[in-house]
Order: C-alpha cells, then sequence, then structure tokens
C-alpha cells in the first residue's frame, strides 16, 4: 500500500517526527492497514490528538473540541478514523451546501450510536433471544410439563419404594446405570483422545499467512468491580501477536461499577483498547454485557476473554487457521484453559487437573465423536455472523457459554478445539468456589430442562 509522502506530513512536527512517520508507513503497508490506525494502535500518537491536527489542516471542526455540546442539525459527521485524508478532503467536497462536516473520534462515533439507539440496543441484548426462540432461552426456567413430570417421578419412585420395594429399588438403580455408562463411555474417549498426537496442520497454515491478508479482529473482555486487574489485562492484550491496528479490544464495563470506570480512565490505553459501558438494566450478567458489546464489533471474527485470562500469543492466528481448516460451517473455536496459580494451594491444583481432563481430553473427544461442545466461559472465538444468527448469548443462563455450544449445534455449525492455553487463576478458598461451583451446576442443571437440547443430541 503505497502513502503519499504529503498525506501525513501535517502530523510532523505536531505530533511526530519524520522517522516516526515513515516507520508508520512502512508498518502500514506490512499489516495492509492505514497509517495513522498503526500510529493510534501503537500509542505514537492519540486519536484525539490526530483528530485534532487533521481538523486544522482539512479546515474542519472536530466534535470533540467543546466537550457536551450537542450536535447542530445541519452538521454531518465524519469518523476520521475509517478514512485515510484525501478521501476525507473528497467526502466533503461532495456534502451539498448548507451541510457542515465535523470530524469524529471512534468513541464519539460508537456514543452518537448508542445515544439513538441505546434503549433498543439494551432491549435487544436482554430479550432478543427469549423474544426470537423462547424455548431456547432460560428466563422462565423449567416449563410446566417438565415439572410435574419430575414430581411424578419422584412420587412413583417414592410411593412404589414403600409399596414394592424388591422391584422399585433394583429397577430403578439399572435405569440409573445408563447415564453412569455414557459416562464411562465419554472417559474412555477422552482416554484415547489423549493417546493420539495432535496435527500441527493449523498451527503451519496460519503462520504462512502474510499480516496483510489477516482479517480484522475484536476482543470483549467483560469486567465487573475488577479495578486492580486493569494493568495486568492491558499487558496480556498487549501481548497477542496480532497487528495492533486490526485488533480491538473492548473492555465491558457496567455502568453502575464506577470504581473500574475511574480506574480504566486513569490508565494510559494503546489506541486498539476502549471501553463500552452498559447501561444499569437488569438482569446484571456477563452474557447480556457481551450482548450489548457485540452491537459495537466490526470486525468479522470476536473472542471472548475474562479479566485475568493471559492467552498465549498466537492464539488469534491458531483460531483462524482452525476457521480456514475447518470450513464455513464452522462457528466458533474453543482454546484450552489452563491454571497459572497451582502453587497457591490444594484447589487450585484440583482446578488444574480438573481442567487438563476437559480442554486436553474430552472437548477434543467431543469434537471427534461430532458431538456439540459445552464451551468454557472463556477464549470462545467466533464468526460474527454465526454468533448473531444464534442469538448470541442468553442473560437468563448462568452457564451462557455451555448454551450457546449447544445452540450452535442445533443450528447446524460445529465448534473446534485447538491447542493454544489461555492462563487464568482459579479460586485458592473454598468462600470463593462455592458459590461458582453452585451457578455451574444450576446452568447445567436448566440445560439439562431444555428440550431441545434432548432432541439434538437424540439425533
Amino acid at each position: 500500500m503505497e502513502v503519499p509522502e504529503s498525506e501525513y506530513a501535517f502530523l510532523v512536527g505536531r505530533a511526530i517526527d519524520l522517522a516516526t512517520l515513515g516507520r508508520a508507513e512502512r508498518i502500514a503497508h506490512e499489516w495492509g492497514v492505514l497509517p495513522h490506525e498503526v500510529m493510534i494502535a501503537l500509542g505514537w500518537i492519540d486519536e484525539s490528538s490526530y483528530v485534532a491536527a487533521l481538523g486544522a489542516t482539512l479546515g474542519m471542526n472536530w466534535l470533540g473540541r467543546t466537550p457536551g455540546r450537542s450536535r447542530r442539525p445541519e452538521e454531518v459527521v465524519i469518523g476520521a478514523y475509517a478514512m485515510r485524508p484525501r478521501v476525507i478532503r473528497e467526502a466533503v467536497s461532495l456534502l451539498p451546501p448548507g451541510q457542515h462536516p465535523v470530524l469524529a473520534t471512534r468513541r464519539e462515533v460508537d456514543a452518537i450510536h448508542m445515544a439513538g439507539a441505546e434503549a433498543a440496543l439494551i432491549d435487544h441484548a436482554i430479550e432478543g433471544l427469549w423474544r426470537s426462540d423462547p424455548s431456547a432461552s432460560a428466563r422462565y426456567g423449567a416449563e410446566t410439563w417438565q415439572a410435574l413430570l419430575a414430581a411424578t417421578a419422584v412420587g412413583l419412585f417414592v410411593g412404589g419404594s414403600l409399596v414394592a420395594p424388591e422391584i422399585i429399588v433394583p429397577f430403578v438403580m439399572a435405569l440409573l446405570t445408563l447415564p453412569f455408562l455414557c459416562v464411562v463411555l465419554l472417559r474412555t474417549a477422552a482416554v484415547l483422545e489423549l493417546a493420539r498426537r495432535r496435527s500441527p496442520r493449523a498451527a503451519r497454515a496460519v503462520s504462512a499467512v502474510p499480516d496483510t491478508e489477516l482479517p480484522r479482529y475484536s476482543a470483549l473482555v467483560p469486567l465487573y468491580r475488577e479495578a486492580e486487574i486493569l494493568p495486568d489485562l492491558v499487558a496480556a492484550m498487549a501481548a497477542l501477536d496480532y497487528p495492533a491496528a486490526k485488533l480491538e479490544v473492548l473492555i465491558v464495563l457496567e455502568a453502575s461499577d464506577t470504581e473500574t470506570r475511574a480506574a480504566l480512565d486513569a490508565l494510559d490505553l494503546p489506541g486498539n483498547i476502549r471501553p463500552v459501558v452498559v447501561p444499569e438494566k437488569g438482569p446484571r450478567t456477563k452474557p447480556k454485557a457481551l450482548n450489548y458489546a457485540l452491537e459495537l464489533v466490526r470486525s468479522p471474527y470476536v473472542v471472548v476473554y475474562d479479566a485475568e485470562d493471559i492467552p498465549e500469543p498466537d492464539q488469534l492466528r491458531r483460531a483462524l487457521g482452525a476457521f480456514a481448516e475447518g470450513g464455513p460451517e464452522v462457528a466458533c473455536v474453543q482454546a484450552r484453559l489452563g491454571i497459572h496459580n497451582t502453587a497457591q494451594g490444594w484447589l487450585p491444583r484440583q482446578f488444574a487437573l480438573e481442567y487438563a481432563s476437559l480442554f486436553d481430553a474430552q472437548l477434543p473427544s467431543l469434537q471427534r465423536l461430532g458431538l456439540p461442545i459445552p464451551l468454557g466461559g472463556t477464549s470462545n472465538h467466533f464468526r460474527v455472523d454465526r454468533l448473531k444468527e444464534a442469538g448470541g448469548w442468553d442473560p437468563y443462563n448462568v452457564t451462557e457459554d455451555a448454551d450457546l455450544g449447544f445452540r450452535l449445534a442445533r443450528g447446524g455449525y460445529r465448534t473446534l478445539t485447538i491447542a493454544s492455553t489461555t492462563w487464568e487463576e482459579a479460586p485458592i478458598a473454598l468462600r470463593s468456589w462455592i458459590p461458582q461451583r453452585t451457578r455451574w451446576l444450576k446452568g447445567w442443571m436448566r440445560l439439562g430442562f431444555d428440550r431441545h437440547q434432548v432432541i439434538d443430541l437424540k439425533r
């Protein structure tokens, strides 16, 4: 991509020097992006300074020059980040008389977009799945017939045990062996999976893709009352081996979480990391926040990380390799999770064993058998169009990740696993572990009551 020398010369002496501009142009050519995207993403110039300098050069106003002022009806807002300077100049020259162009940063464009549609977007984030497919939502829990069936089964067992225990008890015990047999068979398949050697084809394929051909990627990181982890989170995102100008990181915050919002504002964030504030409307859940932020994603691929996650640097490239190898029917790629604080006690070590069993053996064996894969809570990489087609996350489900994995399978899509690790911190005290495990069990019980999941597993 050849950039005219004079196009960004207005920045020299104002924010950068000539050598920095030349370096930005070289990197932009390697990455297949625009020079100002490189400079902003790498923190050489902040986006507000760039827009202010561009506006002064083009003789245009900047929306953020007067904070808090309202837009005028005759103003046409132009996102300065999306276009190169000469394209903006050409677009302005085509405006009809009476319309006044004004430049805006990405955050200002997002604010305008949200201001006009915030109510509709938060409503869709909460009720969208339930409206499109009520049976797929956990909004109202088990259905009446399911509760009656469960109560009838318990009543028959108790009554039968009192009348003819020599018949009922052995019968029930024999019946219960069937699901346990299924568990044994799946565990056996997992052991066999461990014995198989991994193929490095996907890793080799993605390593050959030049940066210019890599697609844009987004990462959603929902936080709630986690101000202390922000510096580590920013460092983990910066360590990803992906062109920074092609990677946007949206840190998703709750409106009521003023402490984390203030801590984020105090940080000197890279230009490719910006916050998204979710309006205060219940339920206050991670899936609701993700649904809301998803509307701001413009990339074809998105990944979800938790605040404490430390993904391996090449994880995005490995995920793209799996998408390319699997074909268009692959909607999601699940990376493995590992525990990095095993030295802090017995409980983290048990987590490490559990995660190793799940992500190294059980999930790959489910993939090999062509069965639905219950996603982990983080490091899920999605094709954005497939994710939206499935209805996004269920804001009423406390294990929205596993639920989404089944709904993707119901839609005819596949989930693949990759041997790339995201390191997490496990609870070190029972008072933290018990609420987490209770929530997981409640979510899995809800999935067990979903008649559509049962139908699909039988099919």
